[in-house]
This record gives C-alpha cells, structure tokens and sequence, in this order.
C-alpha cells in the first residue's frame, strides 16, 4: 500500500462505540481498521468542496 518512509503516525482517541462500530466494519469487509480509516479519509477528502481542493492542489499533496 503504502512504503515505510511515505508514512505519518497520528494518535486519536475515538469514542468506544466508534471503534467498536469500526473493528466490526473492518472485520465485515475483511479488512483492517488501519484501511477502513485511510479508505473513508480518503473519499472525505475526494469529497470536499473546488476552493478546498484547489488549495490542497496548491500544497502539492
């Protein structure tokens, strides 16, 4: 998926019934927690409105 040095570690705190809702989504679509959150983070971002992208086009990301 993704190379070691392509990477950033973040920390967040969910509430348990969100990750207990998450662990069993993963589980479902046979996949981990790690790409359920990377997959949905991904569409949010590919969902944001054009001044936003175009700003984030400008970060070259």
């Amino acid at each position: 998926m993704f190379q070691k040095n392509d990477l950033a570690r973040i920390t967040v705190d969910l509430p348990m019934k969100l990750q207990k809702k998450l662990k069993a989504i993963a589980a479902l679509q046979g996949k981990s927690m790690r790409e359920v959150i990377i997959d949905a983070l991904e569409q949010e971002l590919r969902s944001t409105n054009n001044a936003t992208k175009q700003s984030l086009t400008n970060l070259e990301l």
